[in-house]
């Protein structure tokens, strides 16, 4: 049996308007990572790059797991434990 696809009704003109709805979001939330990766980088730097390499990478990405990476690198655990070891008067008091 053959499924039927109907690529001319409504549900296909949709695609569109879900696809320009998920560039927004993306563009929104690369533009967030490169607002939050300057502070950062006023503060402390940014790993692995600049805030515009972080920009570009989310939004290139398709944006969601590229802004958890940014995220677990700067501000989990992981960040403090590596500015530690580099930098011992910096990250969460113990």
């Amino acid at each position: 049996m053959t499924p039927n696809f109907d690529l001319t009704g409504a549900s296909f003109a949709m695609v569109p308007f879900i696809l320009a709805v998920n560039f927004i979001v993306i563009f929104v939330l690369a533009v967030a990572v490169k607002l939050d990766a300057d502070h950062v980088n006023a503060r402390r730097g940014v790993f692995l790059g600049s805030p515009w390499l972080w920009f570009f990478i989310v939004l290139a990405s398709g944006g969601y797991l590229a802004a958890l990476g940014y995220w677990l690198i700067h501000y989990s655990s992981l960040r403090y434990r590596a500015v530690d070891e580099t930098h011992p008067g910096e990250g969460p008091t113990r």
